[in-house]
């Protein structure tokens, strides 16, 4: 670790089929390619054990104390990504690859009946969505142990945390697609964080007054899973000839701007001209 802010991302152990489950496969692949250098990464598996659950999570607020947690779980049978608002305290009633479920069927005994991420999920759901990805906004997170782990979490991490349930089937289960998307979402739930106050931020804005586009890119694979018109708003497409733009401002990791020639980039050059 650099010493940075403290990003957190959990993923499941072995669940019935899967033997490797697809949502360690994400967190493991985030911790590769990161948040930036200002933002230390954090990856911890979690057996689907309600006991272990809490252990860990609370291990986690109690010791690494991160500025946010980011849970995956598996959507079964699923092609798309849903963000999970809420997190439910009871009604755990199956149990878990140890048998067991707790006797009270709670998360929490006395603890409130649901708790919200301090994170606007509608919001960050509907800027992807209207860029075309396949991410849905959901308030009913299964009641089961990611329901639980993310309730706990919610719970002890004063509700910094998110629940990202991947598929388990589509095209969005390549590794090269899925990552990039998830790296995308938590940077504008990160974003959010920073700036509550504008949980709607484009993730792209241009600067007229120079002849460069701004825009949140970490690295050119971070484009791979992204369609081109979530790429570039289509205001910033028809000013672009208009502009004559020949250079990118790259906000790359760190968040620190650099020059880059367009012609570095060419899936996105053939979008700068397109306009």
């Amino acid at each position: 670790m650099n010493g940075g802010e403290v990003v957190v991302v959990t993923g499941f152990g072995p669940f019935r089929q899967f033997l490797v489950n697809p949502s360690w496969k994400a967190a493991k692949g985030l911790k590769l390619v990161g948040f930036g250098e200002r933002t230390d990464i954090f990856i911890r598996e979690v057996p689907v054990s309600y006991v272990k659950t809490q252990q860990i999570i609370a291990e986690i607020w109690q010791t690494l104390h991160p500025k946010f947690a980011v849970h995956l779980g598996v959507a079964r049978g699923s092609s798309d990504v849903f963000l999970e608002q809420t997190g439910k305290n009871s009604g755990y009633r199956d149990k878990d690859v140890c048998g067991f479920c707790p006797e009270s069927q709670c998360c929490v005994e006395g603890g409130p009946e649901k708790l919200d991420s301090v994170v606007n999920m509608r919001a960050v759901a509907k800027e992807f969505k209207q860029a075309g990805t396949d991410v849905i906004y959901s308030r009913d997170a299964g009641r089961y142990l990611c329901d639980f782990a993310y309730y706990f979490s919610l719970y002890h991490g004063q509700r910094r945390a998110a629940l990202i349930h991947v598929p388990s089937s589509g095209s969005l289960t390549s590794a090269d697609r899925l990552v990039p998307l998830l790296q995308s979402l938590i940077h504008t739930m990160l974003d959010q964080l920073e700036d509550p106050q504008k949980p709607h931020e484009e993730m792209m804005t241009e600067d007229f007054s120079k002849p460069a586009v701004t825009a949140r890119v970490v690295s050119r694979q971070s484009w791979a899973g992204v369609p081109p018109q979530a790429r570039w708003p289509k205001h910033v497409l028809s000013a672009c000839p208009r502009l004559g733009l020949e250079t990118l401002r790259q906000l790359g990791p760190g968040r620190r701007e650099t020059q880059v020639p367009v012609t570095e980039y060419s899936d996105l050059a053939w979008g700068i001209t397109a306009g």
